[in-house]
């Protein structure tokens, strides 16, 4: 008999359900079928969509395409990312189903709206810390994969280096989490519940609402900036794993939430459609994060399979291209070496070369005749006199070398060419050696040898040299780097055989392939 009892409640509980229900419907169908709707597209699209991310999630957790993405930062976004669509939306369109009079706010469903916000404001935060985490990790290695030639230039170069002394701080997600992200998440929350804990004593709901929505729009503008100003930085070039490209969809995703956000609610203020404008917004938000599941986990593996498919294959120089004149192939170099990746990239391939020492002789020697135009009335009078018109462009970013930097702060002319001689031309004290013919090696070590007794700053400072042979060393080094320059454009032409070239032109949009040498300039190089 208890027992009936117990089932005759139940069932009397079910049809009170069941009425409430039909009731929502008699009263207000089209917002009750909307939510229908959207229970139906969290029960099979959202949920199944989430369980299949995770799951790949899972079985990828290793793969080098998950862990340079930071594996451990997508799955607490997806922690995150999981309480608004496959908790929050449901329930609260369940409880309007159940009963159509409910109220979110001054009811018991209100801790549910309350508690909500923190998710979102963490799932943004962490968005935007991922997309400052994943360029600051790609200048960190661009830095760690120049630095045995960087050094070579200035043996300073690791410790003055941004990158690299903050790779442990700002470049860790655990300090970033721990002392910026996660204090600023919970300082914000705080001031929103004292906001909402003011406005409730004198709110019917509708300030509660807007004061969340205003929070939740104000919170991804700034984020978003944040973002896509670290998008920007993030290089087309050499990005084998698409991260860029992903990177841009999901600042897509961030910029059309508040956008969705403020388009509803206008319909809502100017409208009789406030329920039905309400329910859009929810299955809009809830489309949007599972479109984001799919971009941190499904987007990368198809791109990177696909890249691996149907990638480019290292297509031949043609013979044209082979048989071009060497002026040719020099204005090329230089064209290449004048962007930041361009001269990054060459320099990777001469070091597995074993030249490096040729473009880092003449990055030194035009750095330290770019001091002495800057510096020195006489030396530009001199160059000009003589001349010299031998230079290049280097990237504007590129660090100032050892030698350079020197004279840039004592201005002895002597000792900074000398400096450069016995780094790189010198037979017994060079490390690294150029190549030069005999003819213009035997002048210069004639030139040089006055000075070798030198030792300290002070001696060097107190040397008389003269006009004429301040020319002659110039015109002397002129004549080194003239040779260099045209002794790399072997190396060039095996560099342009590389997909690594390849993708450079790419790259590099306004590359002239084929502009010749001026006659001017090659009259000076002969």
């Amino acid at each position: 008999i208890f027992q009936s009892d117990i089932f005759t409640q139940q069932l009397c509980l079910n049809h009170d359900s069941a009425s409430l229900t039909m009731s929502a419907f008699s009263t207000a169908p089209l917002d009750s079928s909307l939510r229908v709707i959207h229970l139906i597209q969290t029960l099979f699209i959202v949920i199944p969509i989430c369980v299949y991310c995770i799951y790949n999630l899972y079985w990828n957790w290793n793969e080098y395409y998950m862990q340079k993405r930071g594996s451990i930062l997508i799955l607490w976004i997806y922690a995150f990312a999981t309480f608004a669509p496959v908790i929050e939306y449901p329930y609260l369109s369940i409880s309007k189903l159940v009963d159509p009079q409910a109220t979110y706010y001054h009811s018991p469903h209100e801790f549910l709206l309350v508690l909500s916000l923190l998710p979102r404001l963490a799932l943004v935060s962490l968005l935007t810390l991922r997309v400052y985490l994943l360029w600051f990790d790609h200048e960190y290695s661009r830095v760690m994969s120049t630095e045995k030639w960087q050094m070579l230039i200035n043996p300073s170069f690791l410790n003055d280096n941004y990158f690299v002394k903050n790779k442990n701080r700002f470049g860790s997600h655990k300090y970033m989490l721990k002392y910026i992200v996660l204090p600023t998440i919970f300082t914000s929350y705080i001031i929103y519940l004292i906001g909402h804990m003011i406005i409730r004593q004198y709110g019917d709901g509708s300030l509660e609402n807007f004061l969340a929505l205003s929070f939740t729009v104000i919170w991804m503008i700034i984020h978003t900036w944040i973002a896509v100003k670290y998008w920007k930085k993030y290089p087309t070039f050499n990005d084998n794993l698409f991260i860029r490209d992903e990177l841009k969809i999901i600042i897509k995703l961030l910029i059309s939430v508040p956008l969705c956000i403020f388009v509803v609610s206008m319909m809502a203020m100017f409208s009789f459609y406030d329920e039905q404008a309400s329910i859009i917004l929810v299955m809009i938000l809830a489309s949007s994060q599972t479109a984001l599941y799919w971009m941190l986990v499904k987007y990368p593996q198809k791109k990177c399979e696909k890249g691996k498919s149907f990638g480019r294959e290292v297509s031949n120089l043609q013979d044209s291209i082979a048989a071009s004149s060497s002026a040719s192939l020099w204005k090329n170099w230089q064209r290449v070496i004048s962007e930041t990746n361009g001269f990054e990239s060459f320099c990777s391939f001469l070091e597995k070369e074993f030249a490096i020492e040729n473009i880092l002789f003449i990055t030194e020697f035009i750095q330290i005749k770019s001091k002495l135009r800057l510096y020195e009335k006489d030396m530009n009078e001199i160059i000009d006199e003589l001349n010299l018109e031998y230079m290049l462009e280097l990237p504007s970013d590129l660090q100032t070398g050892l030698i350079a930097h020197n004279y840039e702060e004592n201005r002895v002319f002597i000792q900074c060419v000398n400096a450069l001689y016995c780094k790189y031309i010198n037979p017994s004290t060079a490390n690294m050696e150029i190549n030069l013919s005999f003819q213009v090696r035997t002048q210069i070590i004639m030139a040089f040898l006055p000075i070798q007794t030198l030792n300290d700053e002070q001696e060097y400072k107190e040397y008389k040299i003269s006009r004429d042979n301040i020319k002659n060393i110039l015109k002397l080094l002129e004549a080194a780097a003239l040779e260099i320059s045209y002794l790399m454009n072997d190396s060039f032409l095996r560099f342009k055989r590389t997909q690594v070239f390849q993708e450079l032109v790419e790259y590099l949009s306004n590359i002239e392939i084929d502009t010749p040498l001026s006659t001017e300039t090659a009259e000076s190089t002969e």
